[in-house]
């Protein structure tokens, strides 16, 4: 699975629309239309990447089925992550 498809993916299932993206990320409607379509490249080295994930994950308080589906989306596209310590760093912080 492409970095572009599971941008989609997240953002549909998150029910967040590009334009709301682009203003909270500050950039142009068009560039996240791009990055959706693969248009244009979305490096996971940038710092859009980390905006993404900021706002999409701000968006509403995260509930098991929703770790469970991001968990599953990275394992299909062969991504690892440590969602267990995300968790612990999340409720130690409130």
């Amino acid at each position: 699975m492409k970095i572009l498809t599971n941008l989609r993916l997240i953002l549909e299932y998150f029910e967040v629309p590009n334009r709301d993206l682009a203003q909270a990320i500050n950039v142009s409607p068009s560039m996240v239309s791009n990055w959706v379509q693969g248009k244009r490249a979305l490096r996971a080295s940038s710092g859009s990447v980390v905006a993404i994930a900021d706002y999409v994950l701000s968006r509403r308080r995260l509930e098991t089925r929703d770790i469970t589906w991001l968990k599953k989306q990275f394992e299909q596209a062969s991504i690892s992550t440590d969602f267990y310590r995300a968790i612990y760093f999340n409720y130690r912080s409130k």
